[in-house]
């Protein structure tokens, strides 16, 4: 089973396309084999709020190098275009046996950006 991911607390812009990259491995740095596996990326006002009221909510596979233990979530501008301030996020898989994990899980944090138009 992976190790936990330290707590990571992001920063972004509104309306920029924005990347996480993950690498799951053992306690000892070997990446684990994630192919086939979900990952579950969700943005909320507060912890606590319901799944239905997430801001952001993506089911992601394990497509950028599973073999290595990499995954790529990406949020498109379209996606951060309203978003201003700090939310709440995890980042949780289900493996081929059916087991759940949250892996990491911080603060994330949309700045203010200045130019609003794209053409």
């Amino acid at each position: 089973m992976p190790t936990n991911l330290d707590p990571q607390n992001l920063k972004a812009f509104r309306g920029d396309d924005y990347g996480i990259e993950l690498v799951l491995a053992t306690a000892d740095d070997i990446p684990i084999n994630i192919t086939g596996w979900l990952f579950f990326f969700t943005i909320k006002n507060q912890s606590s709020d319901p799944d239905s009221k997430a801001l952001i909510r993506k089911t992601v596979p394990a497509t950028l190098n599973p073999t290595a233990g990499r995954i790529s979530i990406v949020l498109t501008n379209a996606e951060t275009y309203n978003l201003q301030g700090a939310y709440y996020y995890d980042v949780q898989y289900k493996d081929n046996n059916g087991i759940v994990q949250t892996v990491t899980s911080g603060d994330i944090t949309f700045e203010t950006d200045i130019t609003r138009r794209t053409t």
